[in-house]
């Protein structure tokens, strides 16, 4: 045993929104087997669990008008949850070199995009609609991210925070262009585009849509460390909290529970002009895992109103 993984999501609509386009997921992955018949003396239907496989973090900001914003990243995360539980290959996680990891998860991203389309050819008023994406699939201690827009995620090791995605912002792309840091494809697709036609440099190149004629998604790997926090969130979060900010609250030594809370308290007091998700994983110790628990049992004695807790430990085995 190398440790858990103390982990919470909060979504909130902010201060000027009047419905929240944000969807997020943290799911355990097990094996599970529905006994039909046996002598053994289980009861019928009983369906057995194995041991956790690996953890799903998701959040996806959609866009395309209140609705189909919405629309667009629910629909997006449950076609993913239903690729990773029926068509992704488990045993590629472990036993398979990382591109064909890398094309597996690009497989269900592509799926989500398809099921976008779908869903837009029965109701029009939805074509043009789509969503961010930014997936971490854990089987310790490596984690697998893949990353479409500008949803991001931080690693947080040793006090230094480090943002792993890059933003798919029309502003971040002129940079890397600049920079010399722009991939192939990049320099390829936009030679020659107009920029002063742009009329906002937030403007977003690539998201998961309707009109989109190919996924373009970013996917790294990297292995985690027993002290590491990782954080998700839209970008609701970091258009109002610094990464200095960030860094600050993650450091922090409270449940992911309370640096959830307090990211989001931070988006909505500086402003809350648009919808924050956060998901905050902590990958601890047994000892510290501990003292989380007894923290939340007094903040349960105190009586924290139920739906702002979300504590999920998960087993690190290694």
């Amino acid at each position: 045993m190398l440790g858990k993984m103390d982990c919470s999501g909060r979504t909130d609509v902010g201060r000027a929104r009047s419905t929240n386009e944000d969807h997020f997921l943290i799911a355990e992955m097990c094996k599970s087997t529905r006994v039909i018949s046996t002598s053994l003396g289980l009861d019928h239907q009983t369906r057995l669990f194995g041991e956790a496989k690996g953890v799903l973090l998701m959040v996806a900001d959609g866009m395309g008008g209140h609705e189909a914003g919405e629309r667009a990243s629910q629909i997006v995360v449950d076609s993913l949850i239903d690729y990773v539980l029926n068509d992704l290959l488990w045993p590629e996680l472990t036993y398979s070199p990382e591109n064909l990891i890398q094309a597996s998860l690009l497989r269900g991203v592509e799926m989500a995009r398809q099921a976008l389309t779908s869903d837009a050819r029965e109701v029009p008023q939805r074509e043009g609609m789509g969503t961010t994406l930014t997936l971490l699939l854990v089987t310790w201690p490596i984690a697998y991210l893949l990353h479409v827009g500008d949803s991001r995620c931080y690693l947080m090791r040793e006090g230094e925070l480090k943002q792993v995605t890059t933003d798919h912002t029309v502003e971040q792309l002129k940079l890397d262009l600049e920079s010399g840091k722009a991939t192939t494809e990049q320099k390829q697709r936009f030679d020659g585009v107009n920029w002063q036609s742009i009329k906002s440099e937030r403007a977003l190149w690539n998201v998961l849509a309707t009109n989109a004629e190919e996924v373009l998604a970013d996917f790294h790997q990297f292995e985690l460390k027993v002290g590491d926090t990782v954080l998700l969130c839209t970008d609701g979060l970091n258009r109002h909290v610094s990464d200095k900010e960030i860094g600050s609250m993650l450091s922090k030594k409270i449940t992911a529970t309370r640096i959830s809370e307090e990211l989001i308290g931070a988006a909505n007091e500086a402003g809350g002009t648009d919808n924050t998700t956060t998901i905050v994983a902590k990958f601890i110790s047994t000892a510290q895992l501990e003292r989380a628990q007894q923290e939340v049992a007094l903040q349960e004695v105190g009586g924290l109103n139920s739906d702002t807790k979300d504590f999920v430990i998960s087993e690190l085995d290694g």
